[in-house]
């Protein structure tokens, strides 16, 4: 079948030097695989230029992505565009929530757990903030800031390459890692998104002690 323009997500100039970890979204994607087959799975490279297809294997559950890899931003982007177009908000949502539940639970097996669980805090959390985030994506600045006891502020700056889902995921995550620490009932609100028109994304969590 041909593909129409409205299949070939383009890289744009803001995303020259935008690039994503695999270890970001590796799992993920072989969740994805699981539930639905890997025909579904190998459908979404169609959406993609020919120089980022030639990045993935259409054979491999999670096409092929390696944890220790950086990807283009905008290959990512278009394998994410294949997953939610035609999604209502409410099952983008949800999806956001089921990648996230599956990122968490990938980075915190094992060893990684027990190291988490010794060594993490709220308050770390706020200091390695710009640390962890610069882990998976690149550019960007993440901070975080106590507004209230048990209440932290998170502001991404600069994300050139943000995208609405991965943005969803980054406010999921963030819940399900507080969740991790060991913080009882846990809520979370997205304020603003670029997506929106507004300059930077940010959203607040606060939590019982």
């Amino acid at each position: 079948m041909n593909e129409t323009a409205s299949q070939i997500v383009e890289p744009s100039p803001s995303y020259a030097a935008a690039r994503m970890k695999g270890s970001h979204v590796r799992q993920f994607f072989a969740w994805y695989t699981e539930q639905g087959g890997q025909e579904r799975t190998t459908r979404l490279l169609s959406r993609l230029p020919e120089e980022y297809r030639k990045l993935f294997d259409p054979r491999s559950p999670e096409l092929g992505i390696l944890d220790s890899t950086w990807y283009p931003a905008p290959s990512i982007h278009g394998l994410v565009d294949g997953i939610i177009d035609g999604l209502s908000p409410a099952e983008r949502t949800q999806l956001a929530r089921d990648g996230a539940r599956i990122a968490i639970q990938a980075t915190l097996r094992g060893v990684y757990r027990w190291l988490f669980e010794m060594m993490m805090t709220p308050e770390r959390y706020v200091r390695k903030a710009q640390t962890l985030f610069s882990r998976y994506n690149e550019p960007g600045v993440l901070t975080k800031t106590e507004t209230a006891p048990n209440a932290h502020l998170t502001v991404v700056r600069g994300w050139t390459g943000h995208h609405p889902y991965m943005c969803e995921l980054l406010f999921f995550s963030g819940i399900a890692v507080y969740e991790a620490m060991g913080c009882r009932n846990v809520v979370g609100q997205r304020l603003s998104c670029v997506s929106h028109g507004d300059s930077e994304c940010s959203y607040t969590v606060h939590w019982d002690a």
